[in-house]
């Protein structure tokens, strides 16, 4: 009973509460998402490098995995796979012949502008929007918590 009763008092302050709500919400959020996505016929990583080279593309691998926080390797992977199903093909722009930046292909833009449409009209019918002085705090969480440790 005594640890019971020592986590519970470790997890009852404002700051852990606080963090708990915002992981449980997170992991929640991240698995609609990941589900939306699927049942659209594409993934987390793949939509996330998709979305990159239709905004701000073309992208070398190297700049892809900083702007994604993951290895080269593993945004190598994926290039490949998008590459070998039309989506993507190498370009010197932004690139060399060595290192190759990459870009949507006529088949990668029309797959993203339905995905991305479809995507967000489920995000909208089952979102219930937050006040604006609360998006405000959401917003700047990863700044605080960025500042403070």
């Amino acid at each position: 009973m005594k640890n019971i009763e020592k986590v519970n008092d470790l997890l009852d302050t404002q700051k852990i509460r606080s963090w708990r709500a915002l992981f449980n919400a997170f992991k929640f959020l991240s698995a609609e998402f990941e589900s939306s996505l699927l049942e659209l016929g594409c993934s987390v990583p793949r939509f996330q490098i998709l979305l990159h080279l239709h905004t701000t593309g073309p992208h070398t691998p190297v700049t892809l995995s900083r702007l994604l926080k993951v290895s080269r390797a593993n945004v190598t992977t994926f290039l490949k796979r998008l590459q070998e199903d039309k989506l993507i093909k190498p370009t010197l722009e932004n690139g060399s012949e060595k290192r190759p930046a990459y870009e949507l292909t006529k088949t990668g833009i029309k797959f993203f502008e339905e995905v991305l449409p479809a995507h967000t009209g489920k995000v909208e019918k089952i979102m219930t929007p937050f006040p604006e002085e609360f998006i405000k705090i959401l917003e700047k969480v990863p700044e605080s918590l960025s500042n403070n440790s």
